[in-house]
């Protein structure tokens, strides 16, 4: 269950039944612990010498919260110059590895032990980023909270997103988890 999740529910919770203020706190401590790490990050590599690519997920703080092998690309593969795929990864919405928090660089450095050059690719929490339904259901928790918490953050930390987002949906026009984040916009508004 993803810390979003936990953070609805308990919020939706407390606020029904106007929770005790030890409740509204321990919620808001966990709010406040995932505005401080907002996302993992999903980074795909190839080993040298290795046919598989490997997908790592990092999460803000540098842990690791996942790793798996991927399947290895067919044969005959055609080889693009480097050049094109940095202009591709950008525009596609790839970070590049200096982007990363400093905790999350060291953990590769550290505990993948691999030069950063052999990434692949490098996305903000693939499944959907910051307008996915992982996200978006900690959006929904946060405006749960804020109906029971005396803390202006939330609110503000939301509008900013929002904003940031140009108020737009996920790019799946029929898929329910590139929706779930207009949920915040209507409530905004």
């Amino acid at each position: 269950m993803t810390a979003g999740l936990v953070l609805a529910i308990s919020a939706t919770i407390a606020g029904r039944a106007a929770g005790s203020n030890e409740d509204v706190q321990l919620i808001e401590r966990v709010a406040d612990w995932q505005l401080r790490n907002p996302c993992s990050f999903d980074i795909q590599w190839r080993a040298p010498g290795r046919s598989k690519p490997e997908q790592i997920r990092l999460g803000w703080d540098g842990r690791i919260l996942r790793r798996r092998e991927l399947p290895a690309n067919p044969p005959g593969e055609s080889v693009v110059p480097s050049a094109w795929i940095y202009l591709v990864q950008r525009e596609a919405g790839n970070l590049v590895f200096d982007d990363l928090p400093a905790a999350a660089k060291a953990t590769w450095r550290k505990d993948i032990g691999l030069d950063p050059r052999q990434i692949v690719s490098l996305r903000l929490m693939d499944e959907g980023g910051a307008r996915g339904w992982e996200m978006a259901t900690l959006y929904v928790g946060l405006l749960a909270l804020e109906e029971v918490s005396a803390k202006p953050v939330y609110h503000e930390a939301l509008r900013r997103m929002a904003e940031a987002q140009h108020w737009q949906l996920g790019p799946r026009i029929y898929h329910a988890d590139d929706q779930l984040v207009g949920y915040l916009y209507l409530e905004l508004y």
